[in-house]
């Protein structure tokens, strides 16, 4: 067998391969030696330049010369938005009324279709949706059945309110603007 020389001791010989500085290197380390005189100097940083200035751009400029026109459009803006909120209020109102009206139809309706008698609540509600109800009275023969009717001028009176409900909303928007 051959002599591995990474195998002998350490002798202490500069020769030996088995140096403390090799051994050091080997376990990928690096002895330096430790300066004798440390050198202080105090360097200025560099001042900062932007290495891409940035594009002026027309609509920029502009956004900030019309300053004033953007404020007077912010109080115009608040005024439209009164003026929405009033006219969402009005509609409301309308939806309400008419609402309230096809209820009480709907219940006259409901009422004749069941045969009430024309006592308190049933000649309440038929007296308060008889004006309602008397513009579409004949215009269908209503089926009878014995003490109950369907009511269909009721009905027809009901989707004509409800779409003239809509109509004035309609209207109330349009002539808003």
């Amino acid at each position: 067998m051959r002599d591995d020389p990474s195998r002998r001791p350490y002798d202490g010989s500069p020769d030996d391969l088995h140096n403390d500085d090799t051994q050091a290197i080997r376990r990928d380390r690096v002895l330096r030696p430790e300066p004798d005189v440390i050198e202080e100097r105090y360097v200025e940083p560099a001042p900062y330049v932007d290495p891409a200035p940035p594009v002026r751009d027309r609509y920029v400029e502009e956004r900030y010369v019309e300053r004033p026109r953007v404020q007077e459009e912010v109080v115009e803006t608040r005024t439209t938005r009164a003026r929405a909120d009033t006219l969402a209020r009005y509609a409301r109102i309308i939806y309400f009324i008419f609402g309230v009206i096809e209820s009480l139809i709907a219940i006259r309706a409901v009422l004749r279709l069941l045969g009430a008698r024309e006592t308190g609540f049933a000649s309440f509600i038929y007296g308060i949706t008889g004006p309602f109800v008397a513009p579409f009275q004949g215009l269908f023969n209503e089926p009878d059945f014995g003490s109950s009717v369907i009511e269909l001028s009721s009905l027809l009176a009901i989707i004509v309110y409800a779409l003239l409900a809509y109509a004035l909303v309609r209207l109330l928007y349009i002539f808003s603007d």
